[in-house]
């Protein structure tokens, strides 16, 4: 089986949805602003499209290019809930001691 590879068009369809949504919402930003008593220089408003597309722009690349990376590297992300990583077991059946709080000592013979 051929090893997967970086797909460079699907990052960039992911950066080009990411600086879409980042324009829709500095457009609503703008059309919030205009409908109150605040007054805003107009190139303000060119700054923020600016800075909220280039924003989504990256926020998209970057989750794109580190799920594909992920895959690629064969990184396995334990379980959120159960599995081996709870319930006090690391994988090889045997159940560990729980984890001492503050002010608690993990020797159980104080008790």
């Amino acid at each position: 089986m051929a090893r997967p590879r970086f797909n460079g068009a699907a990052a960039t369809l992911a950066a080009l949805v990411g600086g879409g949504l980042g324009l829709a919402v500095a457009l609503f930003l703008r059309e919030l602003i205009l409908n109150t008593p605040a007054q805003v220089k107009p190139h303000t408003f060119y700054w923020w499209f600016v800075l909220f597309s280039a924003a989504g722009a990256l926020w998209g690349l970057a989750t794109q290019t580190m799920k594909q990376l992920e895959r690629i590297q064969g990184y396995r992300r334990p379980p959120l809930r159960g599995g081996a990583s709870e319930g006090g077991q690391d994988g090889s059946g045997e159940a560990r001691p729980p984890n001492p709080g503050p002010g608690q000592s993990s020797d159980r013979s104080e008790t």
